[in-house]
């Protein structure tokens, strides 16, 4: 059972004269010792006659360091363990680079159009964008805009004023224009200008009974603007360009704001909080910072 524990030497090491024992000198060693002596006669010609005492000491000793046992492998000199790395990094190069060469003209193609693919801008990911130049957003097929219709209390309104405003809606509508649509949206009530006011007048205040009424005044605010909410309306209108668009929002301001304005423009935000809401009906929006007025 001991013998298969043994270390096997191969047949090649068997096989070699060994002249020293004392310090196993191989006749292989001494074969590579007057190679690189030789090589370096060869080329004592490029070097200066004062180098040429150093040059032979210094290629005595790489010879006999490369006859060395190398620390890998006792068994091996280090010349030798540097051949064996040196054909190992060779084949490994030259599978890597003959792997390229074989590659086809149909990966190319694949390669090439994942390329082309990966190279998009933001435009041409998100389906609608906000152009700040022309104030409306872009989509892929054309454009479109919002603006914000003013409500009125009709029931308290006389009847002039109602049949009025039919009459302006009617001419709207007889304009040649693209679709639109009416949108209406619940969104929290903004109470945060009352209550900054209610807390000045707070700070301000020495009157301790009176104190209690603003406080009073103070929580009924807040709890408007967390329960409550009001109804908005917008108009959406769309275009197949920006002039078409542009001529489209002068000529329905100069029909709905005769005499009192029925529509009024937004801000970016305001927009951008509006698509929000009809692209995520299940969201819930808070009054104060969340909401845009």
């Amino acid at each position: 059972m001991e013998n298969q524990y043994e270390y096997k030497v191969t047949q090649e090491l068997k096989s070699q004269t060994k002249l020293w024992s004392t310090v196993s000198i191989y006749a292989s060693d001494l074969v590579f010792i007057l190679g690189i002596l030789f090589l370096a006669y060869l080329f004592q010609g490029a070097v200066a006659a004062f180098l040429l005492p150093m040059y032979w000491i210094s290629s005595v000793l790489l010879s006999v360091l490369l006859i060395t046992r190398s620390r890998l492998n006792p068994k091996r000199r280090l010349y030798e363990t540097m051949m064996l790395y040196t054909r190992r990094d060779l084949n490994i190069y030259r599978s890597v680079y003959s792997k390229k060469n074989t590659v086809s003209k149909r990966e190319k193609e694949n390669m090439k159009s994942k390329t082309e693919k990966a190279d998009k801008y933001t435009s041409d990911i998100l389906p609608k964008r906000y152009d700040k130049e022309y104030e409306c957003f872009v989509k892929e097929n054309g454009c479109f805009n919002l603006v914000e219709i003013i409500t009125k209390d009709i029931v308290n309104a006389s009847m002039d004023e109602v049949e009025y405003d039919i009459a302006k809606l009617e001419k709207f509508n007889k304009l040649e224009y693209k679709p639109y649509k009416i949108i209406s949206l619940n969104f929290p009530c903004n109470t945060m200008e009352q209550q900054n006011y209610v807390n000045y007048k707070i700070e301000k205040c020495k009157n301790s009974h009176f104190r209690k009424c603003l406080e009073t005044n103070l929580q009924e605010l807040q709890w408007v603007q967390d329960k409550k909410s009001k109804r908005e309306f917008y108009l959406m209108y769309f275009a197949d360009s920006f002039e078409e668009l542009k001529k489209m929002d002068m000529d329905m301001k100069a029909a709905l704001n005769i005499g009192e304005e029925m529509i009024r423009d937004m801000s970016q935000e305001k927009k951008e909080k509006v698509l929000y809401r009809l692209n995520n009906m299940a969201s819930i929006l808070s009054g104060g910072q969340d909401y845009v007025v």
